[in-house]
């Protein structure tokens, strides 16, 4: 049975250092109905894109890893 666009959740990586912040975002993500995964840092981010397809990646740009 294929899925129709509108179940179809899209798949986002969440590179994000402070706690407080990645709480925040992924909340809002999930409650939108969005599927997110979570690093906590950039080398975890990296490892993750290595394993898993995503549709979008937000990403702090002052992370000090990457």
């Amino acid at each position: 049975m294929r899925r129709s666009k509108s179940q179809i959740k899209l798949g986002i990586l969440l590179i994000e250092d402070d706690a407080k912040l990645r709480q925040s975002v992924s909340r809002l993500l999930r409650h939108r109905g969005l599927k997110v995964s979570i690093a906590r840092s950039g080398a975890q981010g990296l490892d993750l894109l290595k394993k898993s397809a995503f549709n979008v990646v937000l990403c702090d740009l002052n992370i000090k890893d990457i």
